[in-house]
């Protein structure tokens, strides 16, 4: 559905039909609603009714003047500076919003002044973490035959070092089979 075409009773419907999951019902009943968005909603119908909420969100999406942020989960909050050092963390996640978000409130945020500044920033920092995966992938590639060659080595060095260890006894041995 056209989120600006949904009615009261149409976004409880579509709620009813997602078992009462309002984010679930935005993203797969409205058109344009992803899951971030589709949280914001969830999280904006939690201090206002369910209608009200998505009529919020459709006018500062599409009426107020934009707010770009990129959202961060990394604490504390970093610059973008603090970003491109963190790109390689587990933690890593990165969300871009032309407005500022409740639902993640809990995230550190990186304001921008303009949006094409912002999703600059952002598709950089995504574009140096592949290839930042990229080339641990070929290094990986590299260096895992070369790993499993020494520990085969070693393991063989190992084998021999346990052979040889008794050879005052195989001396013996030899001594009394002469």
């Amino acid at each position: 559905l056209d989120p600006f075409l949904c009615s009261a009773d149409r976004l409880d419907e579509l709620i009813a039909g997602a078992k009462g999951d309002l984010a679930e019902a935005a993203r797969r009943g409205l058109i344009g609603f992803s899951p971030v968005y589709a949280g914001e909603l969830a999280a904006r119908a939690k201090r206002e009714p369910p209608d009200e909420a998505l009529r919020g969100l459709l006018r500062d999406l599409f009426e107020s003047p934009p707010k770009p942020a990129i959202y961060s989960s990394l604490a504390p909050p970093l610059g973008l500076d603090g970003l491109k050092r963190e790109i390689g963390s587990d933690e890593f996640d990165l969300v871009l919003s032309p407005i500022d978000l409740e639902s993640l409130s809990d995230r550190s945020a990186l304001r921008f002044d303009g949006v094409v500044e912002a999703a600059d920033a952002y598709f950089a920092l995504l574009e140096e973490r592949r290839g930042l995966f990229a080339l641990k992938r070929r290094l990986r590639s590299h260096l895992q035959p070369r790993l499993k060659q020494r520990r085969e080595l070693l393991k063989h060095l190992a084998r021999d070092l346990d052979k040889f260890s008794n050879s005052e006894t195989h001396q013996r041995y030899g001594e009394l089979l002469l």
